[in-house]
């Protein structure tokens, strides 16, 4: 019976070894896979910030188009939302300037971490 005992221990003693094994290439992938999910968000942000210069633009135009119209109210109301629309975009635009600051520093810690983890 001693000899079966000391068997189950070492099976469990073997599982024990890769359970802490797998546990550690888990804490591996953890900062890779938060990088690769840190770039597509930033990815994401710079789409939206060449979306924002493209609204921009294009309200440019409008403002040029809308300079022709006849009747000075209907001008005015179209401009006056069109500087709301432009206020809006202009927040946005810092919000994401905001999101890519904080991206890169994320970036910059995953990558340090990476660095500082004994192997």
């Amino acid at each position: 019976m001693g000899t079966v005992v000391k068997l189950a221990q070492r099976s469990t003693m073997l599982h024990q070894a890769s359970a802490d094994a797998i546990r550690a290439d888990t804490v591996h992938l953890r900062p890779r896979i938060a990088r690769d999910h840190i770039a597509v968000a930033a990815s994401s942000c710079e789409i939206f910030s060449r979306s924002i210069v493209a609204l921009r633009e294009n309200l440019e135009t409008l403002d040029i188009i809308i300079g022709k119209i006849d009747d000075p109210e209907t001008r005015e109301a179209f401009r006056h939302q069109m500087k709301s629309i432009d206020a809006t975009l202009s927040l946005g635009s810092v919000g994401l300037s905001s999101i890519k600051r904080k991206m890169e520093a994320a970036l910059s810690d995953s990558d340090q971490s990476v660095i500082d983890r004994p192997a």
